[in-house]
């Protein structure tokens, strides 16, 4: 058999295992989802050619063919059987609810890991809050369900949506909305590179702020500073934006290849570090330390009401 004669076998062995599950599927035999089910075994494409390339390098042309047959034929089962007994897929989005009781403590934190989401923090109101700690609802798709759990030694909070791996079809919507009591101050950390980071902490106290993992877009308001906060920025943005009261001291420093710094309407851009300070900050001991690392194309810290 010749080499274009064993890649030929591909398409129609793809085509004969979509059928057949397909052909079950109406039969009732199996779940509906094993269709999509099929979809995840595609690194047996790249297993098959794989091995095809290395038959061909290795073995008289014979010899390669018949192994060539025996492989796809035992990749389209193991597709098969895993189409149709592997773990159910559930389909669709999903919508998780999370929360937990301030009882007393007196500060905490927020370590949430979500990679490819959108993530909006906010600050809620201290009367509709009560003496409830946050609230939490996240959006998923997947058999990857998200995990919440309270740390009440520490007063942190510890949210994650992992990643579900390589897969066709890019449909998967992913978000978390998270509400904070604003009785108590708070620090906020995020990790797993998010797709689209919003930190609107204006209403409320925080002690420190930290974006690692990498974001496309990064937007952070604040509120007045009750000591030297640092506001953390690492991996990598697209774009990022700080925003602070007006008269609130502020130092911004970006490294990394960040593209341009702009600060209360100052610009600056090159290669290299990049710093600015207003005027206020090394008199001030409430003041913000806003670092940016990993490089960023463009970098705001502004200020107003």
């Amino acid at each position: 058999m010749t080499s274009g004669g064993r890649r030929g076998l591909l398409l129609p062995s793809i085509l004969v295992a979509v059928g057949v599950v397909a052909l079950l599927v109406n039969a009732g035999l199996i779940p509906g989802q094993a269709l999509a089910r099929l979809a995840d075994m595609w690194p047996l494409l790249l297993i098959v050619l794989g091995v095809d390339m290395v038959l061909r390098a290795t073995l008289d042309p014979v010899r390669a063919g018949r192994l060539a047959i025996v492989t796809v034929a035992a990749a389209c089962a193991v597709a098969l059987v895993y189409a149709s007994v592997g773990s159910s897929l559930v389909v669709g989005e999903r919508t998780a609810a999370f929360t937990a009781d301030i009882g007393s403590l007196e500060q905490a934190g927020l370590e949430m890991s979500f990679g490819g989401a959108d993530v909006n923090v906010k600050y809620g109101s201290a009367t509709d809050m009560g003496g409830v700690l946050y609230t939490a609802h996240v959006t998923y798709s997947g058999n990857q369900q998200p995990t919440a759990s309270l740390d009440r030694s520490g007063g942190t909070v510890h949210l994650a949506l992992n990643q579900q791996g390589l897969r066709f079809g890019g449909g998967e919507h992913r978000r978390a909305d998270v509400t904070l009591n604003p009785r108590i101050p708070w620090a906020v950390s995020l990790s797993g590179g998010a797709t689209q980071a919003t930190l609107d902490l204006g209403g409320g106290a925080v002690r420190a702020i930290d974006v690692s993992g990498g974001a496309a877009s990064v937007s952070i308001t604040l509120p007045a500073p009750l000591a030297q906060i640092t506001v953390s920025v690492s991996g990598g943005a697209n774009s990022g934006r700080v925003h602070r009261p007006s008269g609130a001291a502020a130092r911004a420093e970006a490294s990394g290849g960040a593209g341009s710094l702009r600060f209360d309407g100052r610009s600056s851009s090159g290669i290299g570090d990049l710093w600015a300070q207003s005027d206020n900050y090394g008199s001030a001991a409430d003041r913000y330390l806003v670092t940016v690392s990993g490089g960023a194309n463009n970098v705001t810290v502004d200020t107003g009401s």
